[in-house]
């Protein structure tokens, strides 16, 4: 999920229901911009209830860019397009921090998980 303390007010309550109603152990990667970023967001995640323990962690710009120069030593265009602009990171920061066996699934902070009924087996995004 890729989110600055600025969405903290909205993106708690995606996290909260995320952490809440994920059918599976989850591995939550949190991406922000700055070490300030990375600290403020771990004083409000932390706390937060995560009844089923799924993982989750924090990483900043900073450590992204050291991952960018390792894992794409010989591809200088694609380091210089995640370089150009802030938002164009959300296309390439998240393959930094993934297996490639792995899925993937990129989160908005605005998202809002729930599930209808106590017996729904199926679990529906909810658009705030």
């Amino acid at each position: 999920m890729i989110l600055s303390p600025r969405s903290l007010s909205y993106a708690t309550k995606c996290v909260e229901s995320l952490f809440a109603n994920a059918a599976e152990n989850l591995e939550v990667c949190f991406m922000t911009d700055s070490a300030a970023d990375k600290d403020a967001l771990a004083d409000v995640i932390g706390p937060l209830p995560n009844p089923k323990a799924h993982s989750w962690h924090i990483v900043d710009d900073s450590e992204a860019e050291v991952r960018a120069n390792e894992q794409w030593a010989s591809l200088p265009n694609l380091r210089t397009f995640r370089r150009g602009h802030p938002c164009w990171r959300k296309v390439t920061d998240p393959l930094l921090f993934s297996y490639q066996s792995e899925e993937m699934v990129i989160l908005d902070p605005d998202l809002y998980f729930r599930i209808d009924s106590p017996s729904s087996k199926l679990q529906r995004p909810v658009f705030g």
